[in-house]
This record gives structure tokens, C-alpha cells and sequence, in this order.
């Protein structure tokens, strides 16, 4: 059975960009990492006026498929960046 992320409206997930969360090279941790980003509501994006994408903190929540079963949930920090511990090979 896979497993589906809902994210906050308006949220995209982008682990890479900008730097990420430091983490143990020897690290075991099993699950899912990334960015949550909005964009930067510019009408028109102009070489001379750039209009980037603004880190978010959001509340993720992943669920099963079809369902409201919860599996993880995570909030984003003020740069946006996230972690959902998951266990190794969960269906």
C-alpha cells in the first residue's frame, strides 16, 4: 500500500534548494525531508525584480491512500524545513 502526503494549500515540497537540515552521515533515521515554499505572489516575475519562493511553516500530514488514517505528522520551522520520522518499509 503506498503512502500519500497532504500538504498545507499553497505548499510545494522542495528539498533542494537553500540548505537543508543538518543530519549524521551515520544517521539510521528512516522517513521523509524536504522544504515547504510559497511563491512569492508576484503578478509578473521580472529579470530586474525577482519575486522568489518564501520558506513556509506549515503542518504536514501523512495518511494512508484513500483514508484518514494517519501514519506522521510533522510542522515545518520558520525556513520551511521538515522531517517526518517514518519506520523503515512501512506500508
Amino acid at each position: 500500500m503506498a503512502i500519500s502526503a497532504i500538504l498545507s494549500t499553497g505548499c510545494a515540497v522542495d528539498g533542494s534548494s537553500g540548505t537543508s537540515p543538518q543530519t549524521s552521515a551515520t544517521s539510521t533515521d528512516s522517513g521523509i525531508e524536504g522544504r515547504t515554499m510559497v511563491n512569492g505572489n508576484c503578478p509578473v516575475i521580472r529579470d530586474e525584480s525577482p519575486c522568489p519562493d518564501k520558506p513556509l511553516s506549515a503542518h504536514l500530514t501523512l495518511t494512508r491512500p484513500h483514508s484518514d488514517a494517519q501514519v506522521a505528522s510533522a510542522t515545518s520551522d520558520h525556513a520551511g524545513w521538515f522531517h517526518l520520522a517514518l519506520d523503515s518499509g512501512i506500508r
